[in-house]
């Protein structure tokens, strides 16, 4: 049932299966909200929050124990993405003026189905150019549709590459139509607290990639991984990603983009 009265039940739904423990990959997905503790959340909103978003909402005093709060904050994802993310708050983010913080850390960690053989990791040329300005969801869809692909066997030569990033995203949520959560006279937000007054002070994201041979976490380091299939034929393509890329780790079953992002310098 696609009603958009039903959309907390199908984000629910998605969240779930993306939960489940399987060995080809390890997903972590950390969500909580942070609100001043002056600000009492209805019983209604937490139950709401853990059912249909697996999250969970707590107080903390930002007031009169910011920098308690920041840590408090930090060691929670910290220990959500097995010690990946560290400090997603820098020393003196947050302070008494802080009233609600929205936290979101995700961590993957993938396995290669084939293995690439580490005697074949060597240092390699990478190649600077442009990229695809317009990339649509549209674009997306068709590149990675089983009805647009065939099974070929390659050789391919894919660079290790770690990646960490943070994002503040109330400029882009602001940007993109989300105003008055963000404003002290305009934000409404008693259906979490019951009265008016909370207002949004901060959106962070931080995401971790790292590929290797084995498509698990090692040791940093830039190189051009060298693949082979385990049989060999006389007509194979190579290809070879020396040069700036897109990359997107996308769940079969539910058709979602779990990360997306770009290598212009593994």
């Amino acid at each position: 049932d696609e009603k958009p009265g039903n959309v907390h039940h199908q984000l629910q739904k998605l969240l779930t299966e993306l939960h489940k423990r399987t060995d080809a990959y390890e997903l972590k997905i950390a969500n909580r909200l942070y609100g001043e503790k002056t600000y009492q959340f209805l019983e209604q909103y937490l139950d709401n929050v853990k059912e249909f978003f697996l999250a969970h909402a707590e107080s903390v005093d930002f007031q009169n124990a910011a920098e308690e709060s920041e840590k408090k904050i930090n060691s929670w994802v910290e220990t959500q993405t097995n010690g990946k993310i560290k400090n997603l708050f820098p020393k003196k983010t947050l302070n008494s003026a802080t009233i609600l913080v929205l936290v979101n850390a995700v961590y993957f960690k993938g396995q290669w189905e084939k293995k690439f053989n580490k005697e074949y990791t060597k240092e390699g040329k990478f190649w600077l150019n442009k990229l695809e300005d317009k990339l649509t969801a549209e674009k997306l869809i068709e590149w990675t549709s089983s009805q647009n692909m065939s099974k070929r066997d390659v050789d391919l030569y894919l660079p290790r590459f770690k990646l960490e990033e943070s994002y503040d995203l109330k400029d882009v949520l602001m940007a993109m139509g989300m105003v008055d959560v963000f404003s002290p006279q305009d934000a409404d937000l008693s259906g979490m607290t019951g009265r008016r007054g909370l207002v949004v002070s901060k959106v962070l994201h931080k995401a971790f990639v790292e590929v290797t041979e084995e498509g698990a976490e090692a040791a940093a380091a830039t190189g051009i991984v060298t693949g082979f299939t385990s049989t060999r034929y006389s007509i194979y393509e190579e290809f070879h990603c020396n040069h700036p890329f897109l990359f997107f780790i996308k769940q079969n079953k539910t058709n979602s983009i779990l990360f997306f992002g770009r290598v212009s310098s593994p």
